[in-house]
């Protein structure tokens, strides 16, 4: 009679455990979801919201839903998606070499702004981040992301240092990503960033990244970049603003690290259309081109080398005054413009060098008016 007993016990205590491990896997993503939220908003002094977790520990998937982080003085979110889902091989947790087979971002929004030089509305959030030690050994730990992929995004940049204050937006925000890792001598990945920049698109194209060497290369388009909206980061001591133009662009860009020291050199062409260059204060042009393009044949910015095949100039356009006092508008830019703050002493900085190999001109005018003689006198040159 004990025997059966003992086995009776002893099934409804496996029983009982099934029950309550059933149990705890059903709550456990609602205990994520709370621990998270009152954490994350602990850490960071800011409302934080989440909807819902949903994880499976026998398939390695984590989701979150709906998830939101204000910013510390406003109501407005610094983040939110609408969802985030993440795979792991759980068998490669037990490997030096962790592989993530897939992370999908759904419509997430950042908005931040620039307060001041080196302030930031998030820069509370950069403080969290602990700082590299130099002692620790370096991770032996690789890690691979199989597949990326980032949907309907919005970027939202307000800088608050120019004056007036402006807005930069990054709409139709998408990432597609295959194959990265961090992995010693696995093959490269690729990763491609499509995006509209205050309306002009925008293509990034890596379609070779080792991230364990810390190298890649690829193309970076551009089309139709108002350069308005530059003006108001034109220095003070520039007396020269860009009314208007439209940039494009189409270049190869390289990166490889090299004895701790990142080189960069990028080739291909510039252009831009209907460019307009002010006097700073005066709204009327002296400065119109209908077309200016640059052929760079490899330019090295960090190392300040700049090498150009060609550099040509459609449908030029110049306008110079000599007013009643005699004052020639075009000497006083090339002398900074009388409205211009005088600059500061120069800093020790490496000199840029930069070759052409030709130079075009086609279809100029030039226009002189002379207001300083009775009548006032115009010259134009053509052609």
């Amino acid at each position: 009679m004990r025997r059966p007993r003992l086995r009776t016990i002893g099934l409804v205590t496996i029983a009982v455990l099934l029950v309550a491990v059933a149990v705890l896997l059903v709550a456990l993503p609602s205990i994520v979801r709370r621990v998270a939220v009152d954490r994350l908003g602990r850490l960071t002094g800011r409302a934080v919201a989440l909807e819902r977790v949903e994880l499976n520990v026998f398939t390695g998937r984590l989701a979150l839903a709906r998830f939101r982080l204000a910013q510390r003085d406003r109501a407005e979110a610094v983040l939110e998606f609408e969802r985030l889902e993440a795979r792991v091989a759980l068998t490669s947790l037990l490997s030096r070499n962790i592989r993530v087979t897939g992370v999908t971002l759904t419509a997430p929004t950042i908005r931040v702004a620039r307060l001041g030089p080196d302030a930031y509305d998030f820069s509370d959030l950069l403080a969290l981040i602990p700082p590299a030690d130099p002692k620790r050994p370096p991770s032996t730990t690789a890690v691979t992301v199989e597949r990326l992929a980032v949907t309907g995004s919005t970027v939202v940049v307000r800088d608050e240092v120019t004056s007036p204050p402006t807005v930069w937006r990054l709409e139709d925000f998408t990432v597609e990503g295959s194959g990265i890792t961090t992995r010693a001598g696995a093959p490269p990945g690729r990763v491609t960033v499509r995006t509209k920049m205050n309306g002009a698109p925008v293509a990034i194209t890596v379609s070779s990244l080792d991230a364990a060497a810390g190298a890649l290369s690829g193309r970076v388009s551009v089309d139709g970049f108002d350069l308005a909206a530059v003006r108001p980061y034109v220095p003070e001591t520039v007396a020269v603003t860009p009314g208007r133009g439209l940039l494009s662009a189409d270049f190869a860009v390289s990166a490889q690290r090299v004895g701790g020291v990142m080189r960069v050199t990028l080739g291909g062409d510039v252009g831009v259309k209907a460019l307009v260059l002010l006097e700073r204060g005066n709204s009327t042009p002296f400065l119109t081109v209908d077309r200016v393009g640059v052929k760079i044949k490899e330019a090295a910015p960090l190392e300040r080398v700049v090498a150009l095949e060609a550099v040509e100039l459609q449908g030029v356009g110049l306008r110079s005054v000599r007013d009643a006092k005699g004052r020639i508008d075009l000497l006083a830019l090339a002398g900074g413009g009388a409205s211009a703050v005088p600059p500061a002493a120069p800093a020790a900085a490496p000199v840029l060098r930069v070759t052409v190999d030709r130079i075009a001109l086609r279809g100029a005018t030039a226009t002189f008016r002379d207001e300083a003689v009775k009548p006032a006198a115009t010259l134009v040159l053509t052609d």
